[in-house]
C-alpha cells in the first residue's frame, strides 16, 4: 500500500499537459497570397461579350409576318413577346421567343452577326438556314 501512494503522483505527473516550445509564427499571408489560396465563390468573369436575345422565326414563305410584326410593335399595338408567342416556328415561343444569353459561337454566323451588331432594345432581321428571324436584344453583358 506503501508503494501505491506515490503512484498517483508519478501518474500525475506524466499525464500532464505541458505547453510546446514557444516557436516563431510566420508571418501573415499577404492579401494576393491569401485570396490565391483560397477558392473564389464568385464565377470567374466571363470575357466574352453575351447579348440576350428574344426572336420571332419564320419559315422563308411566311417572312412577310415579320412586316406585319415590326408594324405592330411599331404601333404599340402588341410586346415583342405576345408576337413570338403567336407567330413563332421556333420552341421559344412558349417563352414569348426568349433565346438566352447568347455567345459568339455558339448560333449561327448570320444571326450571331447581326444580334452583336444591334443596339440593346433595338429590333433586327436575320437569315439563317432555319428561316428568317425580327431578333430583339433585351441586355448586354
Amino acid at each position: 500500500m506503501h508503494a501505491l501512494r506515490g503512484a498517483p503522483c508519478a501518474l500525475r505527473q506524466a499525464l500532464t499537459v505541458r505547453a510546446p516550445a514557444a516557436r516563431p509564427m510566420a508571418p501573415p499571408p499577404s492579401a494576393a497570397q491569401s485570396s490565391a489560396a483560397q477558392p473564389s465563390s464568385a464565377p470567374a468573369p466571363n470575357t466574352q461579350r453575351q447579348v440576350l436575345v428574344s426572336h420571332i422565326l419564320v419559315s422563308p414563305p411566311k417572312a412577310h409576318v415579320l412586316e406585319t410584326c415590326e408594324k405592330q410593335l411599331a404601333a404599340g399595338k402588341a410586346t415583342f413577346a405576345d408576337l413570338a408567342r403567336q407567330h413563332s416556328e421556333c420552341k421559344s415561343a412558349t417563352r414569348g421567343g426568349q433565346l438566352g444569353w447568347l455567345e459568339q459561337g455558339t448560333y449561327f454566323p448570320s444571326f450571331e452577326e447581326v444580334a452583336f451588331a444591334t443596339p440593346v432594345g433595338q429590333r433586327a432581321k436575320a437569315v439563317t438556314p432555319r428561316g428568317h428571324h425580327l431578333l430583339l436584344v433585351t441586355e448586354e453583358r
